[in-house]
């Protein structure tokens, strides 16, 4: 490793084992070959740090944390060893594709006006199955990001001095602390997505965005709320105290069902992808009961019957017609 690396990439692990070893491995493979790799051991309790320290590979510098910190606060600490001008992410248990560094490294050095550049995605399965792909918005803009979070967060490299002078993740988010931030780099700077397919995002049980959706919709809109200095201290000293369910105090009836209803969507995609049209089905009701005057769902709701043969079939006419539509209007 050079003394001083153009790339620092970050990874926190707790109880990676079963797919850090893949993990770590495409990022050791990168062609871009001048980085340094600091891993946070969040108190793992499980092999996690036994499995990096089988790799001698010198780029790889271990954290070990003595208790559990959680991502956000393990995240803030590898950034103040991080001595790269630029930082990539990389979650544990997902998959960075060979031309991955390189083809970001090389995007902001023509682009130094871009804080942040991501890409597209394929979502795998446990076994490391694609079972489908996110194209995401190419030139999100403030108002995008504040309604949507338009970057895969393993699948990002920054510009670190930037995220620096913002004080990098807010520790008051458990979840979505990649949302919050980047929305406030997206205040000020320009933030894009490569159109190529560079990263593996796994989907399963355990995973962070199957377990934790309600808590992750919240801390996203009160990200939102935060931007537009719609919060009081008062409920942030409350969140922070008692979680972020504390939010629901202030929020009105229809942000409350948006929440609702966000999440009952986010799990009925999470089941098609996990083949289970029962329970697919069965969060559209939840759906309906909510809205039932969204069409998207009630359309969903009756493809639903048509099996998961038909889904599939339909889902992919879907997908295809709306991709070209992004990519044509942007």
């Amino acid at each position: 490793m050079s003394r001083n690396p153009r790339v620092s990439v970050l990874m926190a692990v707790y109880n990676g084992t079963p797919y850090l070893s893949e993990s770590i491995e495409s990022i050791l493979h990168q062609e871009w070959e001048d980085f340094e790799f600091i891993i946070v051991n969040d108190a793992s309790t499980d092999n996690s740090q036994k499995i990096i320290e089988t790799y001698s590979d010198g780029r790889i510098q271990l954290i070990n944390n003595q208790k559990n910190l959680g991502l956000t606060r393990s995240l803030n600490k590898a950034l103040q060893y991080a001595e790269g001008e630029y930082v990539a992410r990389q979650d544990a248990d997902d998959v960075s594709i060979p031309s991955r560094l390189q083809k970001q490294v090389s995007f902001l050095d023509e682009h130094p006006q871009v804080a942040l550049v991501g890409s597209s995605v394929f979502r795998i399965d446990k076994n490391g199955k694609i079972i489908g792909e996110v194209v995401n918005r190419t030139e999100p803009s403030f108002s995008d990001m504040l309604d949507w979070n338009h970057f895969k967060h393993g699948s990002v490299m920054f510009n670190k001095s930037i995220i620096c002078d913002l004080r990098g993740y807010n520790p008051l988010f458990r979840y979505a602390q990649d949302h919050d931030l980047w929305i406030r780099v997206s205040r000020d700077h320009p933030v894009m997505n490569l159109t190529e397919t560079l990263y593996k995002l796994r989907i399963h049980n355990e995973s962070i965005g199957s377990r934790k959706i309600e808590e992750s919709r919240l801390y996203s809109l009160l990200s939102k709320k935060m931007a537009l200095n719609q919060t009081s201290p008062t409920i942030l000293a409350k969140i922070e105290e008692n979680g972020i369910k504390s939010f629901y105090s202030v929020l009105s009836h229809d942000e409350i069902c948006e929440i609702k209803k966000s999440v009952h969507i986010i799990k009925s995609g999470i089941h098609l992808e996990n083949e289970d049209i029962e329970l697919a089905r069965k969060e559209y009701k939840a759906i309906f009961r909510l809205d039932p005057w969204d069409p998207s769902n009630n359309l969903n709701l009756l493809r639903s019957y048509m099996g998961l043969s038909g889904m599939k079939v339909t889902s992919n006419i879907f997908n295809k017609f709306n991709r070209f539509k992004r990519i044509f209007r942007e």
